[in-house]
């Protein structure tokens, strides 16, 4: 389990971004990545208003992996091959699969911290990007998805889980599951089936508002408040829950095909 705070990581270029996973990228935007395996990269970046992507170098692809953007505070502005600029704000996030020519840097006027995920062994960008593929660049909004157990959560892709609490799954296929977790206070993975485990699958929660508590594979417990994230890697057991007296929005992305949970672990 490794746990981390956006708010700690997150250095712009003028900030001495001296971390051993920080760089400052062509653009003048700086990278942060925080996890670098075989399956994902988890990165926080940082655009200064004006930076981004090289101006005139075109949309870039990843052909080998599938890229999220979470805008986590200012704006970003992203644009694809069908020539529209869409404006992303916090709370908002831009699901990109692989090959979908695309860019994305700091709105006009504007700074940006992103959370950006990227999924996929070969994560190597092709500039200018050649492929036809259209740019559907699905985009999703927080406030508007998370929806708690009262709150009526009748979209196709919202379920209530055991424990009470809503999972919100936006993003499904053989690679990844992007999801919106909302718990009340007191809901969540029920604590008294201990520990479960995805032993087919790496996961990532994002505190987006509320506290949660987290618990590793020693019985550790370790409280979260927003702009933090934790990091699972496939078979280690853990659980998340909302922390007492404090209702939780989560945004959580889970990568492998085989997500399914083991319980025990």
């Amino acid at each position: 389990m490794q746990i981390f705070d956006i708010k700690e990581i997150a250095k712009f270029d003028n900030q001495n971004p001296d971390q051993p996973y920080s760089e400052i990228a062509a653009g003048g935007y700086v990278r942060h990545r925080v996890v670098q395996n075989d399956k994902c990269s988890v990165t926080v970046a940082c655009f200064r208003d004006g930076q981004g992507p090289v101006e005139g170098s075109g949309m870039h692809s990843h052909p080998g992996a599938d890229e999220v953007y979470y805008v986590y505070e200012g704006e970003a502005l992203s644009y694809g091959n069908d020539g529209k600029e869409k404006v992303l704000k916090p709370g908002q996030f831009s699901y990109y699969e692989a090959g979908e020519p695309h860019n994305t840097g700091a709105a006009p006027g504007k700074d940006c911290i992103a959370y950006r995920f990227q999924i996929g062994k070969n994560r190597d960008s092709l500039r200018p990007a050649t492929s036809d593929k259209p740019t559907t660049a699905q985009t999703f909004n927080i406030s508007e998805i998370g929806k708690f157990s009262d709150q009526n959560p009748d979209q196709p892709y919202s379920e209530l889980a055991d424990g009470g609490y809503v999972r919100h799954r936006v993003i499904q296929n053989d690679k990844c599951a992007v999801t919106v977790i909302c718990m009340r206070a007191g809901q969540g993975p029920i604590k008294e089936l201990g520990l479960h485990s995805h032993p087919g699958a790496d996961e990532v929660y994002f505190v987006v508002s509320g506290a949660a508590v987290t618990t590793d594979k020693n019985g550790k417990e370790t409280r979260m408040e927003p702009g933090t994230f934790v990091y699972f890697e496939a078979g280690e057991p853990h659980n998340t829950r909302a922390a007492e007296g404090s209702d939780l929005l989560v945004y959580r992305v889970t990568v492998g095909k085989d997500r399914h949970a083991k319980r025990p672990a």
